[in-house]
């Protein structure tokens, strides 16, 4: 959560509002324009149709195994998901095919599932 300090400018009759809307809510001033202000942002967001936080794409089946498989393997092998991973990429299709027990079918799809869901390097 971000804090922002925001200087308020109202005339008379703005400022006679506020204090009348506060004395009838109950609340102090400053809470009034806190909720104004996160009223207008709100509104502001939904009108742009800019998402306050974009949603991950959700996982396939297909994804879901390919995940689960490397784990298995990683564990199998003692080594990290990392390794796995990576070797399935930089290996020869045959050896990466006798390494790793993955059917010459299946192959091309857990390497583009990696490609697709590996960080991009820094």
């Amino acid at each position: 959560m971000n804090t922002y300090k925001i200087e308020f400018i109202l005339d008379e009759n703005q400022a006679s509002a506020l204090e009348q809307i506060a004395n009838n809510k109950g609340i102090t001033t400053t809470k009034v324009l806190g909720q104004i202000t996160n009223e207008v942002a709100t509104r502001l967001l939904e009108q742009s149709k800019v998402p306050a936080r974009p949603e991950p794409p959700a996982e396939t089946e297909k994804d879901k195994s390919h995940r689960k498989r490397i784990n298995e393997l990683s564990q199998g092998m003692g080594v990290s998901p990392t390794a796995v991973r990576r070797g399935i990429m930089q290996l020869s299709t045959a050896d990466a095919i006798k390494k790793y027990a993955i059917s010459p079918d299946a192959l091309s799809a857990f390497r583009e599932y990696i490609q697709r869901t590996d960080s991009p390097k820094k």
